[in-house]
């Protein structure tokens, strides 16, 4: 499994062109709706879950939700 942490920012602007495009982009490419969101991949890139908000009560069952989706 492999994370990569996009930290959104939606009161501060962003630091440089190149980041609020990127930014934007995996906004676009990923519908994100709110903050915080998780989504887990594959290794092929297609979305095996995604959770918007908090929606687990501890980390064991975020773990938990996180390892039922990946195979």
């Amino acid at each position: 499994i492999h994370f990569v942490r996009a930290d959104f920012d939606r009161l501060g602007s962003p630091k440089n062109a190149e980041f609020a495009a990127r930014r934007k982009a995996l906004a676009e490419q990923f519908s994100i709706r709110g903050f915080p969101t998780i989504i887990v991949l594959d290794s092929n890139g297609k979305v095996l879950d995604e959770i918007v908000g908090f929606q687990t009560s501890s980390p064991k069952e975020l773990i938990k939700r996180i390892d039922k989706a990946h195979p």
